[in-house]
């Protein structure tokens, strides 16, 4: 559906806005673009509740800070799947924060990036923004973490079963092709990418950057399968 539009917005679904949330991001968003060419400005977007009666509780982004990605303390890169689940962090700052990571939930760039680092149909769920965020790198985009959010995310609670999920039981018995069959697609095509750098075409990496740049700049040396948590925090403070 791209048409050559300025922008793209990526959210999740069940989201909710503050009025003039657009001005809000755009704003912030023209701030980085004054001194970063290829931008992408993404967050785990803060959380909101319905209330018993229905009302809305919004949790907002503490004012001075910027949620920034890391890796949680004792992950591990397994030989089988690079994909793996990454945490958060508050860091005190009166400006964007540069970020190795970028969340599928909520993402603001330049439209040419549709063009540059189109969405993998091979990758299946997990591992999507593990997969956008090294291809973005090594085609010369930059992620910052913003100091603004006004969107909020329904985040499961600790034990809820939502049955609506698309990997539920009950819409899986529907399917003609398994989940864990997607998974092991999925898996190896992230493998090809971040293991191996496979020449995938539109899908592969980029040339301005290459997987070495990145685990560099991140600590997470995905051809190793090591994550470096001292340069990493280091980034992180700096």
């Amino acid at each position: 559906l791209y048409d050559g539009q300025p922008l793209v917005l990526q959210v999740d679904a069940h989201m909710h806005f503050d009025h003039h949330w657009d001005v809000i991001i755009e704003r912030e968003f023209e701030r980085i673009e004054k001194v970063i060419k290829k931008p992408v400005m993404s967050s785990y977007p803060p959380s909101f509740e319905i209330e018993a009666n229905g009302s809305v509780t919004l949790r907002p982004l503490p004012r001075g800070k910027v949620l920034v990605h890391v890796p949680n303390e004792g992950t591990e890169i397994k030989e089988e799947t690079p994909a793996f689940v990454f945490g958060s962090v508050w860091r005190d700052s009166p400006v964007p924060l540069p970020g190795i990571h970028l969340a599928g939930g909520f993402f603001l760039t330049l439209g040419q990036f549709i063009n540059e680092v189109p969405y993998d149909p091979m990758v299946y769920f997990l591992g999507e923004e593990q997969s956008m965020s090294v291809r973005a790198f090594t085609h010369g985009w930059d992620i910052f973490h913003p100091t603004v959010m006004p969107i909020y995310h329904l985040y499961r609670k600790p034990g809820e079963v939502q049955a609506n999920q698309h990997w539920a039981s009950v819409w899986a018995a529907s399917r003609s092709r398994s989940v864990s069959e997607f998974n092991a697609r999925a898996n190896a095509r992230l493998r090809a990418l971040l293991y191996e750098g496979a020449e995938l075409g539109p899908f592969g990496l980029g040339k301005n950057r290459t997987l070495q740049d990145y685990s560099r700049f991140s600590g997470i040396d995905y051809p190793a399968k090591t994550i470096n948590m001292a340069l990493y925090q280091h980034f992180l403070k700096r």
